[in-house]
This record gives structure tokens, C-alpha cells and sequence, in this order.
């Protein structure tokens, strides 16, 4: 059985959501670079940034009349974190959940070296059949506290002999892939009648074409002797191609304590490129064309970790009957041959804003302390 989601479209979605690929929030910051393509990044705009030279100009006029930083410039300072957290909006630098991959958990002791799961779809196989091979796709849940949204991804992962892109220093890898899809789900846990938990409800579908993805080898290897990868995206650079009430193009927002899921695969046949505004640099559409690569075999597998949470990982198949839709079903658990049955991923978000008023005021009332003080 599949689980259906309508999306705005697939290889045919240029003109059905370019409008939802584009739309950027306001907020301030700079360009973002990785290994391999550079992340558009975002442009110096709002009312955030010229409220935060405000505040500083305000803490010159009080270094200047000797007052250090009075209350104003505390007030300031805390009313400027609160107005800036939105600005902070596009790139994740908080880790809100962690499962790591062995070597970061004891690099000598291979028993936690794990391996990959193939994950991977040909993406004109699909549009035909789900049952067509290359066609796994690979999920596992998570849950944490934070309220803030899922920003950016990092996870590890490998390729199959004679796929894996040339690693030594200094030479930009070329990889077989042409992209990575990252589907959240909800979870459908486990009950007298349903021996495992498993993806549910299709949430949200990103679309990262490899120009967004800052990769890089490490010099680890896994039980099964491939090297491991390590893989970053900003949602932000990727194309939401099937959106909800959960999934904005900056980011997944799901509730706090609750369970989620996260699928993610290397696609090949499928290419993306951001047409952006001239004067702005902002994305206003994805334009999709065919690459002209074809999989007969599984070439790309994320890496499992020892680290883990309530089930154990799923593999399912993925099924396009039609253009617009995306149905992931007949989920099953993974069958690791390693005995590590979760996977190696990270998601990264910011800070949340209480946590940034409450250091504001801390400042503040260290500030009068100390202006106590001197007096």
C-alpha cells in the first residue's frame, strides 16, 4: 500500500510552484559557500540589521559619556535580539538532533563503523514503476524539543564501487548523482496490530539539486570498506515540490516532543535549475530538465549509526502514477547485514527566541550591576 501527497508537481512542476520555490523571509546575513556549488545564499534586508546598528551606535554614546551601558543600551540590545531572530531564519547553526555515525562516536572500535543502506531512485523508473530498481527509499524517525523550524540537514552516507566520486584534496568531487530528495513524514507508531512504526502522512518533499549540497569525503571507512561522505543542505537552497502546512522553502516546521520521520535519497535523471531575479538575486522559479543519466543498479546508500531512537529505520518504494504526485509505501524495516538498524543524520536550527531574550537580559542586568558599581 502507498501513501499518497499531492505535490505542486514533479519533472513537469516548473510552472506549477516557482512562486513557493522563491519565497524568502526577511532577514539579513551573507553568502553561504561549500565544497561543491554555492548556496544563493541571502541579501542584507529588513528592518533587523538597521535596528542592530541603532542599538550600537546607542552603546558609542554611552561608552562616550562615560555611562558604559546604561539601560537604554541594555533595553536595547534585548529588543534587537527579539526583532533579529527572524533574521537568523535561513541557515541552521543549532543542532536540534543528532544520530551520529560511528567514527564520531569511537573512530577505533568497529563494531560502530556501520554501513549504507542503499537509498537511491531512477527518476524516470519511478515515473513508470515503483517497482523498477534502482528504487529504495530509506526513513527514520526523530523527535526533539525545540520550537524553532528544521533549517538545514546534514547526513552521511556512501556510494557503491565505481560510483563514488574521485576524494583526494583539492579535486572538486563530481558526483553521479544529480541531487538528493528529503521527504518528512508523521509517524505511524507501533500498536498490537502494527509490529513496527513507520512513515504516515507525506508532510513535506525537497528537492536539492547538487549545486545546493556541500559534501565532502572524511577518511573513514564503513564495516562494508566505502568510504564515508559527509552531506549538507540548507533548505532554504533546495526546491519544496510538495508543500503543506508543516513546510515552508526555508524550512520544516513540526511540533515540539512530537515524532517525526525523515527520508532521505539520491536521485539521478532529474535536474534543477534556479532562475533567479537579475536586480535581487532572489530564486522566483525552477526550471527542471532531464540529465540524461540512467541507474540500472543501486549507486548511493546513507550510512547507518549506533546511536538510537524508539524503532528501528524503514525501507520503502516510492510510486509517481502521475506527474503531481508522490506515494511512499510498503514500508518494512531495514535489513542491515551490521546489526546498526538506525541512520547518521543531523538537523540544525537557531537558536530559540526565548533563549536569545533571556541572554539580552542577563547582559542587562550584569550592565547595571556593574554601572551600580561604578557608581
Amino acid at each position: 500500500m502507498f501513501d499518497s501527497g499531492t505535490s505542486f508537481a514533479s519533472l513537469n512542476f516548473a510552472q506549477a510552484h516557482q512562486p513557493n520555490c522563491g519565497d524568502w523571509h526577511w532577514g539579513w546575513g551573507e553568502e553561504q559557500q561549500g565544497l561543491v556549488g554555492v548556496g544563493p545564499g541571502i541579501k542584507p534586508r529588513g528592518v533587523s540589521f538597521p535596528f542592530f546598528l541603532f542599538c550600537y551606535g546607542e552603546s558609542l554614546m554611552n561608552v562616550q559619556h562615560s555611562r558604559l551601558w546604561g539601560w537604554r543600551s541594555g533595553l536595547c540590545l534585548v529588543l534587537a535580539l527579539g526583532v533579529m531572530q527572524p533574521a537568523f531564519g535561513h541557515r541552521g547553526t543549532v543542532t536540534k538532533y543528532l544520530q551520529r555515525p560511528g567514527y564520531l562516536v569511537d573512530p577505533d572500535n568497529m563494531q560502530l563503523s556501520g554501513e549504507n543502506i542503499p537509498s537511491d531512485i531512477d527518476w524516470h523508473k519511478v515515473m513508470q514503476s515503483p517497482t523498477i530498481e534502482p528504487n529504495w527509499i530509506i526513513a527514520d524517525d526523530f523527535k526533539d524539543d525545540f520550537s524553532t523550524p528544521v533549517l538545514t540537514v546534514r547526513w552521511w552516507g556512501s556510494y557503491r564501487p565505481g560510483f563514488e566520486p574521485d576524494p583526494r584534496p583539492g579535486i572538486p568531487p563530481v558526483p553521479f548523482e544529480d541531487g538528493f530528495v528529503l521527504s518528512f513524514f508523521s509517524d505511524e507508531p507501533m500498536t498490537p496490530t502494527n509490529g513496527f512504526s513507520r512513515p504516515k502522512e507525506l508532510l513535506g518533499t525537497y528537492v536539492a539539486p547538487m549545486p545546493a549540497v556541500r559534501m565532502r569525503p572524511t577518511t573513514h571507512l564503513g564495516w562494508d570498506n566505502h568510504r564515508i561522505w559527509e552531506y549538507e543542505v540548507d533548505l532554504q537552497d533546495t526546491c519544496l515540490d510538495h508543500q503543506t502546512a508543516w513546510t515552508t522553502p526555508n524550512g520544516f516546521h513540526q511540533k515540539p516532543g512530537e515524532v517525526y520521520w525523515l527520508a532521505i535519497n539520491a536521485e539521478v535523471g532529474h535536474g534543477l535549475e534556479a532562475i533567479r531575479d537579475p536586480a535581487t538575486g532572489e530564486v522566483i522559479r525552477w526550471e527542471a530538465f532531464d540529465t540524461g543519466k540512467q541507474a540500472s543498479q543501486h549507486f548511493w546508500g546513507w550510512h547507518t549509526s549506533p546511536d538510537h531512537f524508539n524503532d528501528v529505520a524503514t525501507m520503502g518504494h516510492l510510486a509517481m502514477p502521475t506527474a503531481d504526485q508522490w506515494q511512499f509505501g510498503q514500508w518494512e524495516k531495514i535489513r542491515p547485514q551490521h546489526g546498526l538498524h538506525d541512520m547518521a543524520f543531523q538537523l540544525l536550527t537557531v537558536p530559540e527566541p526565548c533563549n536569545l531574550l533571556l541572554g539580552g537580559l542577563s547582559v542587562l542586568g550584569l550592565c547595571s550591576l556593574r554601572r551600580r558599581q561604578l557608581v
